[in-house]
């Protein structure tokens, strides 16, 4: 069984993928996905600041002239 550790990686282009492919997505060869190990230091992490996390709408800071942006299109302006 495939491990943490294991990705599929395309032998024309060096694509990766956590699942075997019939087909490359990115090059569109046949066959090409090979099973491989990686090392805990090729992982990468990635950080996330509280910030950018998602927040509920009241959270939000709204202009205080409360402008309404307009493109155009009435069903996506009443969003906006």
């Amino acid at each position: 069984m495939k491990g943490i550790n294991q990705i599929y990686q395309c032998e024309e282009c060096d694509f990766e993928t956590s699942q075997w492919l019939g087909r490359c997505p990115n090059c569109g060869a046949w066959n090409t996905l090979i099973l491989k190990n990686v090392s805990e230091k090729n992982i990468i992490s990635i950080k996330i600041k509280k910030e950018e996390l998602a927040q509920p709408i009241s959270a939000l800071k709204l202009y205080e002239n409360n402008k309404r942006y307009r493109i155009g299109i009435r069903e996506f302006d009443n969003v906006l």
